[in-house]
């Protein structure tokens, strides 16, 4: 599972991880209110849905309302930071094997953001976060259903190489017939 800083792990711990994940989108390096009267409307509410929002708020409450938060930036922050440590490893002149094994990540990844690619946040997000069951487990999918999702991308490929080929050969058969009438001799009426 995901490790994450200060008090998002604590809103993993009561809230799931899709929750701390939209409260470091919604406030990620600011100071932020909790407590379980800001948790009935505002941002906490417009970020993690009513339910959880009040999870976190009864969770972080003091005797008077509550308290002010730094919020960490959360996992899009270590991604960019990487990312940088990349460029600039590879500025200094390390190869990608060099900058892999000081960053514990693979060759692949390191070719993949020097090739331009930069961190997707969003969709990173999106992924992280699906849970049909609501905000409480926030896991991308079982293997199973992770398995059963490539086997449809890889069904719908196969559909798509083949209705590419299929295109192909009429686009060919289209050009014979267009070349045949171009040099055929014009005859005339009799």
């Amino acid at each position: 599972m995901l490790s994450l800083p200060g008090i998002l792990g604590e809103i993993a711990e009561v809230a799931g991880l899709k929750a701390a994940l939209q409260v470091a989108r919604a406030r990620g390096g600011t100071k932020a209110y909790f407590g379980e009267r800001f948790a009935r409307d505002g941002w906490l509410v417009e970020a993690v849905g009513q339910e959880a929002a009040l999870i976190i708020g009864r969770h972080f409450a003091t005797g008077h309302g509550g308290m002010e938060l730094d919020v960490p930036m959360g996992p899009a922050a270590e991604r960019t930071r990487i990312w940088r440590e990349i460029r600039y490893r590879h500025a200094d002149g390390q190869t990608r094997s060099q900058i892999a094994l000081a960053l514990g990540i693979s060759g692949r990844s390191v070719q993949y953001h020097l090739n331009g690619h930069r961190p997707l946040a969003d969709a990173d997000f999106e992924l992280a976060t699906s849970d049909p069951a609501g905000y409480g487990a926030g896991t991308a999918g079982t293997s199973a259903e992770l398995a059963a999702a490539a086997a449809d991308n890889a069904t719908a490929m196969a559909a798509l190489v083949a209705e590419n080929q299929a295109l192909r050969q009429e686009v060919q058969r289209l050009n014979q017939i267009v070349g045949a009438t171009r040099t055929a001799p014009i005859q005339e009426a009799a």
